[in-house]
This record gives C-alpha cells, sequence and structure tokens, in this order.
C-alpha cells in the first residue's frame, strides 16, 4: 500500500472541486478550474487500498479550512469531503502520527515543515503544487518522496 500525506492547498482543491482560491480577508472565492484532478487522487487513495497520513497539526488545518471553505460559500464536495473523513477514522487506511517538533529541514519552507516530517514518520508521498516543497524534496533528499497531484494520482489508481 502507498501511503499519502496531502498539503493543504490539494485537500482544498479537492473539497472545491477544482482551484485556485482566492483568499480576500478570510474568505475563499473560487478564480478557476485548474487542479480538478485533487479530488480524483483523494478517490483513488481510497479505491485503491492506499492509506492517508495525518498528524493532529494536519487534522486541525483541514477542519479549520473546512470551515472556512464552508462560510465562503464555496460549495464542497461532500464524497471528497466523507472518504477523507472515512479514512482518518479508519486505522487500516490511515496512519496517525504525532509529530513532536524535530530537527529543522532548513531547506524547507517553514509553513510546511510539518508536512515534511509527517513524510518521514510515515514513510509517505507527500503530495503538493508548491515548487519550493518540491525542489526541496527532490530526489528524496529529505527522507521521503514528493510529487505533483497528477505524479501522485497515477500512483494512487494503481491498486495495492
Amino acid at each position: 500500500m502507498a501511503v499519502f500525506v496531502l498539503d493543504e492547498n490539494v485537500f482544498l482543491w479537492a473539497l472545491a472541486g477544482g482551484g485556485p482560491l482566492e483568499t480576500i480577508g478570510s474568505r475563499y472565492h473560487k478564480v478557476g478550474n485548474d487542479h480538478l484532478e485533487a479530488g480524483e487522487l483523494v478517490r483513488a487513495i481510497a479505491a485503491n487500498g492506499h492509506v492517508l497520513a495525518y498528524s493532529k497539526e494536519w487534522w486541525r488545518l483541514f477542519c479549520r479550512k473546512t470551515d472556512d471553505l464552508k462560510a465562503s460559500g464555496v460549495p464542497i464536495d461532500v464524497d471528497v469531503f466523507r472518504l477523507l473523513v472515512q479514512m482518518t477514522k479508519n486505522p487500516d487506511r490511515s496512519k496517525y502520527e504525532h509529530v513532536p517538533p524535530s530537527d529543522p529541514l532548513p531547506s524547507f519552507p517553514d509553513d510546511d515543515r510539518y508536512l515534511a516530517h509527517l513524510a518521514i514518520a510515515t514513510q509517505a508521498m507527500l503530495v503538493t503544487e508548491d515548487e519550493g516543497v518540491l525542489a526541496a524534496a527532490a530526489g528524496g533528499a529529505l527522507g521521503f518522496d514528493s510529487a505533483t497531484i497528477a505524479d501522485a494520482l497515477q500512483r494512487a489508481r494503481a491498486p495495492e
């Protein structure tokens, strides 16, 4: 089975049916239809026996961002939301990891370090469209794999 960590933009795009999303104040506004495959990635992870890795910080961010989307009036893909929640509640389909702050990763963006530590702790593939994150983690240099949504989707479509 493959293990995946989704960065916040990936799960936001999955919930919103694509993106990008623009923030004005604390409200989201959908400004495009790129990244439509983010929802398909969540469906493929769930359908093909893969695992979602998450931590307390990831879950807190997921809940807050979901509430922000709802408050902004952005329609939420209820099936994707249900799949994400179901996977986190099923120990066979998720890996919960308490990831205490540890050694800094100087080449990694500060606001995404918790994702890097989570990917290392769970031996997961970090899925992101952030070029800085992809460059810092290129070739497994930090002890985990990273991939764009499209590349992760190819991996997730392979049944375990």
